[in-house]
């Protein structure tokens, strides 16, 4: 054997034997971190279980609530505590409250958003996996259509709360109002986008909301009943620089 071949031989067993080392000597480390991360998951979601569905997303809370808002979603929710006239923004909007508040995204309202053609308004791009995420499997069956409801007609006798017919659903604005009407949650499978229908147009026409003038603000939660709800805040577009 030729010295060279024995240095590499030499090397290479070394090494080995050093990898084997290290993987016995860090081996019930590896185990007890495994432990301590499956223990914490499985904390982490019994106490975020809403539904059957984790809130994965309080982290990405969005901007602060205005006040009002904040007090109307607490009512819903049966959690006013009888202080919140005293509180201010800041306060409403602490922990645990935003952590049952999914923050959908902001998106400017477009043109195509009060055409009363269209009578629609399309979610903010990046919304649709938080929202199926805190939907139940009933709810995400009834807001997507299936093969055997797309082509039969959309109309008030057929809509909602049923596979592919949408679901009706409550909207608090910014300043603490419900809409009077329940708006209609949809995906539009020709383009694959999460809408808000039905009664979009009489929503537009009330609250006054102007295209490129004003953005939305939108969130989902759940009301004492475990209903899922909306709300929505209009603000003014900020211009691009």
């Amino acid at each position: 054997m030729s010295k060279q071949k024995a240095d590499v031989d030499f090397i290479t067993n070394h090494d080995y034997h050093i990898l084997l080392y290290l993987k016995d000597q860090f081996k019930d480390e590896l185990e007890q971190l495994k432990i301590e991360v499956a223990k914490k998951k499985k904390k982490n979601d019994t106490n975020n279980n809403n539904n059957g569905h984790v809130n994965v997303f309080e982290d990405y809370r969005g901007p602060p609530m205005p006040d009002l808002m904040v007090r109307k979603i607490k009512e819903m929710m049966n959690k006013n505590d009888g202080d919140d006239n005293n509180n201010n923004n800041s306060n409403n909007n602490d922990d645990s409250f935003m952590k049952m508040i999914v923050w959908l995204g902001q998106k400017k309202i477009e043109v195509t958003d009060t055409n009363t053609h269209h009578n629609r308004l399309f979610f903010p791009k990046g919304s649709d996996d938080k929202l199926t995420a805190f939907c139940s499997d009933d709810e995400n069956r009834a807001v997507r259509v299936t093969e055997n409801s797309k082509n039969k007609k959309d109309d008030d006798k057929e809509a909602g709360d049923a596979p592919g017919r949408g679901l009706f659903v409550r909207v608090v604005d910014g300043d603490g109002d419900v809409w009077r009407k329940a708006l209609l949650l949809k995906c539009w499978q020709s383009v694959n986008k999460i809408v808000f229908t039905r009664e979009w147009n009489a929503y537009v026409k009330e609250r006054g909301l102007k295209p490129e003038v004003l953005s939305l603000q939108l969130w989902c939660f759940r009301d004492a009943q475990n209903k899922l709800c909306f709300a929505v805040n209009a603000v003014p577009t900020i211009p691009a620089n």
